[in-house]
């Protein structure tokens, strides 16, 4: 299978779910690969932001894509047909640390990447404010896009960033793991079950940072389904990286025979 930019993580919708690694547009290049080494015909992915504690690339994707034999010594089977080949940060000196233990190579510009990449990781949720300008250049490249949860900070920005993926063609996604969990299966069946008349949903997730919270989100439309018409949140802590306590209100619209109703995380 001919695996391209724009294909390799499928012909989705621009907002569609899942995890990157196992995207059936390149299962089957992830497979022949899965034992490739660096000269392997390996998909190569770009990394945008690497905070130190506010993103995956310390202890999930790097160590996943890019395994790398540890204290050790000894390299874990590869288990993706990927990469990490190039990482920017505004700040040089995590660009560094990131390479040094990666292996991979740093670039001056954020749109330094456009032609080095067949994929984009954005990942550092403290920089979610400037995600639509650090992801221009690579939409009108065609380089698919993976987003950190959440995706962007405001509407307008998801608006944009949504526009920019329909206008070029090129797929981005965002998601949470937890929304694929065995109880999400079993309350689908009931809420079928039950039919309409949905009159209210209450949820408890045991986050204690909004970094974290989104994931019961994802939780609540996996079970329930979409159709969104606003989302707002409660803090009680003066910004959003504090530990705290917060409340999730979500008003969902009409959809078939339920009238709109609340939920509440």
């Amino acid at each position: 299978m001919s695996v391209t930019r724009r294909n390799f993580i499928g012909k989705t919708a621009a907002a569609s779910t899942g995890a990157l690694i196992s995207t059936t547009a390149h299962a089957e290049t992830s497979m022949r690969n899965r034992n490739a080494g660096r000269n392997g015909k390996l998909l190569r992915i770009g990394v945008l932001t690497c905070h130190p504690t506010h993103h995956h690339m310390p202890n999930s994707w790097g160590p996943l894509i890019n395994c790398r034999a540890g204290r050790r010594k000894i390299a874990p089977t590869r288990m993706t047909g990927m990469e990490l080949t190039h990482i920017w940060d505004y700040d040089p000196e995590r660009v560094r640390t990131y390479c040094e233990q990666f292996g991979t190579k740093p670039v001056k510009n954020y749109d330094d990447m456009v032609d080095k990449v067949d994929g984009i990781i954005i990942s550092d949720m403290r920089n979610s404010a400037y995600f639509p300008e650090l992801s221009e250049p690579y939409f009108k490249a065609g380089v698919p896009i993976l987003y950190n949860r959440p995706f962007t900070s405001s509407v307008g920005r998801a608006k944009r960033i949504i526009a920019m993926s329909k206008k070029h063609g090129t797929p981005f996604m965002t998601a949470s793991g937890w929304e694929y969990c065995k109880e999400v299966y079993a309350m689908k069946r009931k809420v079928k079950e039950w039919g309409p008349g949905i009159k209210g949903v209450t949820a408890h997730n045991s986050s204690s940072e909004i970094t974290h919270d989104v994931h019961g989100v994802w939780i609540i439309l996996a079970m329930i389904g979409t159709g969104i018409e606003s989302a707002s949140v409660s803090r009680r802590t003066k910004s959003v990286y504090e530990h705290g306590s917060d409340t999730w209100t979500i008003l969902f619209k009409s959809r078939g025979d339920n009238p709109p109703f609340y939920a509440t995380l």
